[in-house]
């Protein structure tokens, strides 16, 4: 039969100590740091700088992506351009005959009073309200 080992033995600074003399030692050990405490309005500036930072974060990435985008889609243009074609968003939309649209046509300003009866040429008809 193999010899049989003793059980390890326990460091002599926690074997038969107490719970408060291990308290001791592990608060010498690390200096008590005293954490200052923080009114709820202080809680609360600090989450609202928190989030103000987030959001600024947030904003910058998609400002980041919306140039990246742009810069691409200005490079596949200029390279249409350099190729001979003209992309359609540089072409002027079709403005019909005379050249302008009709919403852009200019209206006579009214003068005069309103509050009067239009004169008889303005009137209708009898023959158009039967």
């Amino acid at each position: 039969m193999p010899p049989v080992e003793a059980a390890p033995s326990t460091s002599p600074s926690t074997s038969g100590a107490s719970f408060a003399t291990i308290q001791r030692q592990q608060q010498q050990q690390v200096p008590n740091k005293a954490i200052p405490k923080k009114s709820l309005l202080e809680i609360q500036r600090e989450e609202e700088e928190h989030r103000v930072e987030t959001d600024f974060i947030s904003w910058w990435n998609a400002e980041e992506e919306r140039l990246r985008l742009q810069s691409q889609a200005q490079a596949a243009e200029a390279e249409l351009v350099a190729a001979g074609h003209v992309p359609s968003s540089s072409r002027k939309p079709y403005a019909g005959p005379g050249g302008k649209r009709a919403s852009h046509a200019k209206r006579k300003p009214v003068t005069g009073d309103r509050s009067q009866k239009p004169t008889g040429s303005r009137q209708p008809s009898a023959a158009r309200l039967s």
